[in-house]
């Protein structure tokens, strides 16, 4: 009896062993760099999509400028720059006859100034009546 009683109580360690913590950090670091992964596409997304609305917007305010002139627009190529939401912006607008002798195309394509040589961000098209 005496036996069983010290066997009872020696102390008995309990807690991970040191396999069992790396295996669970190696778990978290692979979770954590794929949510950082995630974060930053969405982040990328984010700022991409911002540029494409801010872009549309200019190409949206251009074809409204010619449309309130009430003139019709010269066949050819214009280009210019406009500051809008903090960032100049190229526009690059090209007139085109239709097939129908009384109405134009107009293309008005947007992108950031300091991106000039990379495609447009947007192509807005319109149609213009004679007046």
């Amino acid at each position: 009896m005496v036996q069983a009683e010290m066997r009872n109580n020696t102390p008995r360690q309990s807690g991970f062993t040191l396999l069992e913590v790396m295996v669970a950090l190696v778990i978290l670091a692979v979770g954590m760099s794929a949510l950082v992964r995630a974060a930053g596409g969405n982040a990328s997304s984010a700022a991409y999509l911002k540029n494409k609305t801010f872009a549309q917007w200019v190409a949206a305010n251009k074809i409204n400028e010619i449309r309130l002139e009430h003139q019709w627009p010269e066949t050819g190529s214009k280009s210019g720059r406009v500051f809008y939401a903090g960032i100049e912006w190229a526009w690059k607008q090209q007139t085109l006859n239709t097939e129908d002798s009384e109405v134009r195309r107009i293309e008005v394509s947007v992108q950031q100034e300091a991106e000039r040589d990379s495609a447009a961000l947007i192509t807005l098209s319109a149609f213009i009546a004679k007046p």
